[in-house]
């Protein structure tokens, strides 16, 4: 059975991704994975995420203007860095201090029709997507990006 790694990522930071340019997952652990995953806008609402969001980063977002439990996009993961190894490109979103790590991503797809699903019981960061929701996500992707995946649709 063909599956896609998703990682789970808190609003507002799953809408930055998409809409805001950010360009580095802030996590604790290393990852040796490389290549497209999928984003699960995960169904929590932190409020406090949203007020850094806007007055540290100066980005205005609501919890209305996200979407919160469903795959909304893919994305590259093409690089770890560490503190040591953030540039300017990177600098903006590599912000946590209890990240020791940040996934550096590119080329990220928002889904027009965002998917809804609910993860594995215990999916705190990775799991995988498979069967008709997976199938439902990969027939959003462009033609060129679709090419990649022939095997899920």
């Amino acid at each position: 059975m063909k599956t896609i790694t998703v990682l789970n990522i808190a609003q507002p930071w799953a809408h930055c991704i998409f809409k805001h340019g950010k360009n580095v997952e802030n996590r604790s652990q290393n990852l040796k994975k490389r290549g497209t995953i999928a984003i699960y806008a995960s169904a929590n609402l932190n409020k406090g995420r949203f007020k850094f969001c806007n007055e540290d980063l100066r980005i205005k977002i609501t919890p209305d203007d996200v979407l919160f439990g469903c795959i909304v996009g893919f994305v590259d993961v093409v690089d770890v860095i560490r503190r040591k190894d953030v540039t300017a490109k990177t600098k903006k979103w590599f912000y946590d201090h209890r990240s020791n790590y940040g996934y550096v991503l590119k080329n990220p797809i928002f889904l027009k029709k965002p998917v809804k699903v609910k993860p594995p019981n215990g999916a705190v960061k990775f799991w995988f997507l498979k069967g008709s929701k997976l199938a439902d996500c990969m027939k959003q992707l462009p033609a060129v990006r679709r090419k990649k995946f022939k095997d899920f649709v």
